[in-house]
């Protein structure tokens, strides 16, 4: 379970208004919370049956959500799947087929970086693999706000809104923005997750999602 401390003023995205221009603000707002997380995972894979050692890497890249600031530092959510690799699916994935036998020991190098391309190096605190969430913490991300947290849940059919850096994809000044429907709860699957029908793809694990007010519902 991960405790949060806010600021309490949100960040208002109008669904409905006749300005423009604030709504581009909001949007800009929120684009300073938004980084994208790129992580190289080393792999050592030695098979104590064959004394055999293999090595490998393997790259991933996804979404991070600035939540709290302290002087010195920024706490970023993501999620779970990002920070950690899933041993069992790397044994079954090894040619060897010797699952019993394999010793894997993994490394993993975590880059953070802002809108403004100033990359950070992030180091892992906690991975809650019930709900795939994950904490990283990185030296001060300054120009960044905390993302605020909805005390509500939200409603079947409330618009939504989401920023992510589909397919790891990043250049200054572009961040997609989507947009979508809360469809309900789903209890039964491996994560009792929220459902959201709005597009997605890779690069946007960890990506936040928005109510209409700019506050924090989910990722």
């Amino acid at each position: 379970m991960f405790t949060f401390c806010c600021s309490t003023t949100p960040v208002f995205i109008p669904t409905h208004i006749n300005n423009n221009t604030q709504s581009f603000q909001a949007a800009a707002e929120l684009q300073k919370s938004v980084v994208k997380i790129e992580t190289q995972n080393f792999v050592r894979i030695y098979n104590k049956k064959s004394n055999l050692v293999y090595t490998t890497t393997i790259s991933s890249a996804g979404t991070g959500n600035i939540i709290r600031h302290t002087q010195t530092k920024s706490f970023i959510l993501t999620a779970g799947h990002i920070c950690s690799l899933n041993y069992n699916k790397i044994k079954e994935k090894h040619p060897d087929g010797d699952k019993e036998n394999l010793d894997i020991e993994i490394k993993t190098l975590f880059v953070v970086k802002s809108f403004k391309n100033d990359l950070y190096k992030g180091t892992k605190l906690v991975v809650d693999t019930n709900t795939d969430l994950c904490m990283l913490l990185t030296n001060n991300i300054h120009y960044g706000v905390d993302l605020i947290l909805s005390p509500n849940n939200p409603q079947y059919g409330e618009k939504v809104y989401s920023m992510g850096y589909a397919y790891g994809l990043w250049s200054y000044g572009y961040l997609p923005i989507f947009d979508g429907y809360y469809s309900g709860y789903l209890a039964e699957n491996e994560f009792n997750s929220a459902m959201y029908s709005m597009p997605t793809s890779f690069g946007c694990s960890g990506a936040p999602i928005f109510n209409k007010h700019g506050m924090l519902i989910g990722t």
